[in-house]
């Protein structure tokens, strides 16, 4: 009688281990999930913002209801007075969703310009303020500018329009002459002023590149 009891207690045991390694290795898979989703944690300044979004992006059609102010997936959003954009990436790499790799290259840019290696003539870059990301969606800081192409659309001067032209080709080419890291995408770049608007071509123009790569 002695075997079969001991063999039922052990069983009973492996049974209570099993369970509470499943427990742990759920509680494990929900922690990951909710930092995959959050990718910054929800601390400092806008900790608000993301946690609000948090719950409101989980239905789709809160992000469809929101103003597009492009013709991507990109919307507005006013929260407490502070203006954000969000943006959906699709999961793809290729759209911003590793926002943290295209942040290095503009980083290794900014540095270059710090240190004298690249002394852009016709530009400033800046970079957009991104607040976290949730599941998909990027949640970004709101810049007032014009896409490139649409500027171009509206600005018939073409002297400003070559001026302007020169200043993409020379950040392309700082870009470039900093190694191999992937350049965020060019062609989208928002245009958001000029330091000498009254006279541009004697300014530089000021840039923000999207968190992009397509």
């Amino acid at each position: 009688m002695k075997k079969p009891l001991l063999k039922r207690a052990y069983l009973l045991r492996s049974i209570d281990e099993f369970m509470r390694w499943i427990r742990s290795a759920f509680e494990k898979f929900q922690s990951l999930w909710r930092r995959g989703r959050r990718e910054i944690p929800l601390k400092g300044p806008h900790k608000d913002i993301l946690a609000f979004l948090e719950k409101k992006l989980a239905n789709k059609k809160f992000f469809e209801g929101l103003p597009k102010i492009s013709k991507y997936s990109i919307r507005k959003f006013e929260y407490n007075g502070k203006t954000a954009v969000i943006k959906q990436t699709y999961g793809d790499s290729s759209h911003g969703i590793e926002f943290g790799k295209i942040r290095q290259t503009l980083l290794k840019h900014q540095m270059a310009v710090r240190t004298k290696k690249i002394v852009p003539k016709t530009y400033k870059l800046r970079s957009i303020k991104v607040f976290g990301r949730v599941g998909n969606y990027l949640v970004m800081d709101f810049v007032k500018g014009q896409n490139l192409g649409d500027w171009f659309d509206r600005h018939k001067n073409p002297e400003v329009a070559r001026h302007l032209s020169e200043a993409t080709y020379e950040m392309e080419r700082n870009f470039n002459s900093q190694g191999a890291l992937p350049i965020p995408q060019l062609t989208d770049l928002i245009v958001a002023g000029n330091t000498n608007p009254q006279e541009p071509t004697k300014g530089k123009w000021i840039f923000y590149l999207p968190y992009d790569y397509i």
